[in-house]
């Protein structure tokens, strides 16, 4: 794919905005690799894009290869359900220098917002969920994904900045 290409020429490249692309799964799969060989990426955005759970665990599955230079991910609107969100929940933890994080506007269930609120990595400064399921039938009950958020972003001893921005909308 032209993306792929053009991210293995680029050296020294440390942002890539791919949002609203048109991009969908196959091509995430293509660029993933390219992703993951980029050590010193900054930014990823691939939001606004149809990539369902298989294009958003083909990204997940380039983020721990960023996981010392990684400061912002963005998947807002790209069609993650629950199984996308798992695959990124795994990959979340080893994002330790990731200090933003936008999920918003994805129809995955509110048992996957629980997860991802589990593993949100401790660098976290800012955390977008807005239009995220927090509550559904047959899922966690009304305030454990509160709960697990705030356990998640709390101030601690271990956490190197405070959370300064956290959008629920």
């Amino acid at each position: 794919h032209v993306a792929a290409r053009a991210l293995r020429a680029l050296a020294g490249l440390g942002e890539v905005v791919l949002a609203g692309v048109g991009m969908g799964a196959p091509v995430a799969v293509a660029l993933a690799p390219a992703l993951a060989a980029k050590a010193g990426l900054t930014s990823v955005d691939v939001s606004d894009n149809d990539l369902g759970d298989e294009g958003v665990a083909a990204v997940a599955a380039a983020l721990p290869d960023l996981a010392a230079s990684l400061r912002k991910l963005d998947v807002s609107r790209v069609g993650m359900r629950a199984a996308g969100a798992a695959v990124l929940a795994d990959a979340l933890p080893h994002l330790v220098g990731l200090r933003e994080l936008r999920l918003d506007h994805n129809p995955f269930p509110a048992c996957a917002t629980l997860a991802l609120a589990s593993s949100l990595p401790l660098g976290l400064t800012a955390v977008s969920l807005a239009g995220v399921a927090m509550t559904g039938r047959n899922g966690p009950a009304p305030d454990t994904v509160a709960r697990a958020l705030g356990a998640a972003l709390a101030p601690r001893a271990e956490r190197p900045r405070d959370v300064e921005s956290l959008d629920l909308s």
